[in-house]
């Protein structure tokens, strides 16, 4: 399992380009690992420092929600209120503007790229890109939170495993931030080696591993030309 995880081949585009989704993975381990162990002042503490990236995090806000640890959702607005205070006083851009700014790039830049997903789909069925995002919301964040609420009382990382998959779709996204998916694989192959009848749900988790091992696999070997690394003179010194 640590060799799955560690082969993700995402994490090369994510450090080739500078991309926030590895760390925002290592938040949200740490918030997993904390909840766990029943701290949920520090869980809520590294769910409000994975908001860097709300289209990642957010549906993670839903576990604390559903299992009704307060503390945890409670530190991790706090979190949240303060960093979006501190970027406000030192940037002097308000939170509504900056999330104006955001949804415009994402609708007039981004999205109309085409990468593949959901939102990407309803634009193909004649929804304007703002709509779409909003159907994708919808479509994708209630059902997870009614599957949360189901499973509130199994492991706390079959709610991530759920979490995982609602991030992936429930909003447009880059193909590096796939690397979300590696929160799924655990909770598979952990239920695939303690069930009555392992064996099928086994084939299953390793097909999923293979998934894994290839995520991003066409950045790695990309159509166009790769993007040469060149050191710096400082470096190369």
């Amino acid at each position: 399992m640590a060799l799955i995880s560690l082969a993700c081949s995402n994490y090369f585009t994510v450090l080739l380009i500078g991309q926030l989704a590895i760390v925002i993975l290592a938040f949200l381990v740490a918030a997993l690992l904390l909840d766990r162990v029943g701290n949920d002042g520090f869980s809520g503490v590294m769910l409000g420092m994975a908001m860097i990236k709300p289209t990642i995090a957010l549906p993670f806000f839903l576990i604390p929600l559903v299992r009704g640890r307060w503390v945890s959702l409670a530190v991790g607005a706090a979190a949240v209120g303060l960093g979006t205070a501190a970027v406000w006083a030192r940037t002097g851009v308000s939170p509504v503007e900056m999330l104006q700014q955001m949804t415009a790039v994402a609708e007039q830049v981004e999205i109309p790229k085409g990468e593949p997903g959901p939102v990407t789909w309803l634009i193909g069925l004649g929804l304007s890109a703002a709509a779409a995002v909003k159907a994708a919301m919808a479509a994708f964040l209630i059902p997870s939170a009614a599957a949360m609420w189901a499973l509130r009382r199994r492991p706390v990382e079959v709610l991530y495993a759920v979490a995982a998959v609602t991030a992936q779709v429930w909003t447009h996204h880059k193909a590096y931030d796939e690397v979300v998916l590696l929160l799924l694989v655990v909770p598979l192959v952990t239920l695939a080696l303690t069930a009555p009848q392992p064996r099928w749900l086994l084939l299953l988790a390793a097909v999923l591993a293979v998934s894994v091992l290839q995520l991003g696999l066409s950045h790695v070997l990309p159509a166009t030309p790769r993007v040469a690394f060149r050191p710096s003179p400082r470096w190369s010194a």
